[in-house]
């Protein structure tokens, strides 16, 4: 299959996605959310250099999940997420530091080579479409300086061999509670309406796919890429060819990787 335009529904569609963020129920969920992964955990240390008294930028931050891993290593420390709702709550998390709205496919705000590292994670870059991705893509590269490192996650492609999560509507957790059993059925039916509501803004191809995605209970259109296209996206950008590619779940095929990569021209 070849590559197909963003047309109008699903650039709709994925504009909707913000919304979501904005919720309280959601932003309570990631402020909750602590920890860093196996895989962040592994790839900022193997960049704890390029952090460490460094100009750090952390890109869909979120609830602020990751502010005090960086923000405690770093020089300068900012924060962005494109929901305003998850800013405030960084603001409160964090009264000391920088948390700035901002979208990442426009980083006007901020200057060219301004940063040495940059993390956008928990799969941050896969809310937009394909031509909005190559844009933050392009102006993560112009807001880095030469060599800096972006290290980020997305969805892989390969964990959905079907091409579509429908099948994922109908689990189903039937137990010896009835009421228990009760609210997982209520809560399928209600996944099938959203995923129904939510499909015309759905697109596959070879190389990448947008589609209606389980989490937040099929709200989301999200973009899975597999990594052979993903690294040609990076080098278009600006890149080096990829250092890393990191699983970023322990299954036999992981439903995100972690990537990591250069900006260009880099000297060893």
């Amino acid at each position: 299959m070849s590559q197909m335009p963003e047309g109008k529904n699903a650039t709709q569609a994925l504009d909707s996605n913000r919304t979501v963020y904005e919720q309280r129920s959601i932003v309570l969920q990631y402020v909750a959310d602590t920890h860093l992964t196996p895989a962040e955990t592994q790839l900022l240390a193997k960049f704890s250099d390029d952090i460490a008294g460094k100009r750090v930028l952390d890109l869909g931050v979120g609830g602020g999940r990751t502010t005090s891993y960086l923000a405690e290593r770093c020089a300068f420390y900012v924060g962005v997420d494109s929901s305003e709702a998850m800013v405030r709550a960084c603001r409160e998390r964090y009264p000391h530091l920088d948390f700035r709205p901002g979208d990442a496919r426009n980083l006007s705000q901020f200057n060219d080579g301004e940063f040495d590292f940059i993390l956008f994670s928990f799969n941050g870059i896969d809310y937009v479409g394909h031509d909005d991705r190559a844009r933050i893509l392009r102006e993560v590269a112009r807001v880095l300086r030469p060599g800096g490192v972006l290290v980020f996650s997305s969805h892989n492609l390969a964990s959905v061999p079907s091409g579509t999560l429908l099948h994922r509507v109908f689990d189903v957790s039937i137990s010896a509670n009835p009421i228990r059993s009760a609210k997982s059925i209520a809560r399928a039916a209600i996944n099938l309406i959203n995923y129904l509501r939510n499909a015309p803004g759905q697109q596959r191809t070879a190389d990448y796919a947008i589609l209606v995605d389980p989490a937040h209970g099929f709200v989301l259109r999200t973009y899975y890429v597999n990594s052979e296209e993903q690294q040609r996206q990076i080098e278009a950008a600006g890149f080096s060819p990829l250092i890393d590619v990191v699983p970023g779940t322990d299954e036999d095929v992981p439903y995100y990787l972690y990537y990591s990569a250069r900006k260009k021209p880099y000297q060893p």
